[in-house]
């Protein structure tokens, strides 16, 4: 039961991850050459009532990327973005289950044969000037495809799967043009089973940097496969955080998401009752 729990702890990071970013009529404004590091930490709760128990499941992952800025255009820019490493800690049930891609016995392991293609593997695609993904080459999008599909669970930190940017949009949140303090704008997003709509305030401006509130909600309604099983999720959450941007370039400094959840999972016939939250850090440095 314990590997379950595990397994579905880090489903839970994918399910309710936060990568989305605003689209708004600012643009994205980046140098041919220029090279960021990316890292997304996520630290996850869930609690769930299954079998008459109430089973309290926790997880860690962090994930780092390089991206670099290989030619800019009018309308969009080429990036490519490459995962250096993912560090992964489940614990439920009194009992622990860590991975580390910097550790060879980690990658030799059953998750480490999972995730070994998309580890140091460069992704090359384009961003328009919103900050979106517009394409994916062919051949790297099958591949993806092909991989094992516990790699959707971490999908939604830009590991594989549905960020076809390899992590690189994580990096920014475009500002509309001639923002100042106190004003509001909103985006919404629909992927993949999630709906969100957001709220961003800017609550002061120092230099460059935009200091800017988040609010939002999200509902969630997804399937997921584990184990053999078909899982699905039913969640609302309420969206708070906050996050420091370059107002000039559109890349986030620094990003603090905390998602509350609550709602159901689907198994074998049963619903289980679950609440969820989850707390998502972003820095960018050049």
């Amino acid at each position: 039961m314990y590997k379950t729990f595990s397994l579905l702890a880090i489903a839970f990071l994918s399910l309710f991850a936060f990568t989305a970013h605003a689209q708004s009529s600012g643009k994205l404004s980046l140098s041919n050459g220029e090279k960021l590091v990316v890292e997304n930490n996520m630290v996850t709760v869930s609690n769930m009532e299954m079998m008459g128990q109430t089973m309290e499941v926790n997880a860690t992952a962090s994930m780092k990327y390089n991206v670099e800025v290989k030619q800019v255009q009018p309308e969009k820019s080429i990036v490519n973005s490459t995962l250096v490493g993912i560090k992964i800690n489940t614990s439920a049930m009194g009992q622990e289950n860590n991975f580390d891609s910097d550790k060879k016995e980690d990658m030799d392991g059953e998750l480490g044969k999972m995730l070994g293609k998309q580890i140091n593997k460069s992704i090359e695609a384009e961003i328009d000037s919103k900050g979106k993904v517009l394409n994916l080459k062919k051949e790297e999008k099958k591949e993806q495809d092909d991989s094992n599909g516990s790699l959707g669970m971490l999908s939604g930190m830009g590991a594989a799967g549905e960020d076809a940017s390899n992590g690189a949009n994580l990096a920014f949140l475009i500002i509309p043009a001639n923002s100042k303090k106190g004003d509001t704008w909103t985006d919404s997003t629909a992927n993949d089973g999630n709906k969100t709509n957001y709220r961003y305030t800017i609550q002061d401006i120092v230099g460059k940097t935009a200091n800017i509130n988040i609010n939002g909600v999200q509902t969630t309604v997804k399937k997921v496969e584990q184990m053999g099983m078909e899982l699905t999720v039913n969640m609302d959450a309420v969206i708070t955080g906050d996050a420091a941007v370059n107002m000039e370039s559109g890349v986030i400094i620094k990003k603090n998401i905390t998602m509350d959840g609550k709602g159901s999972m689907d198994m074998m016939g049963q619903a289980v009752p679950m609440t969820n939250k989850v707390t998502i850090t972003t820095v960018v440095t050049k």
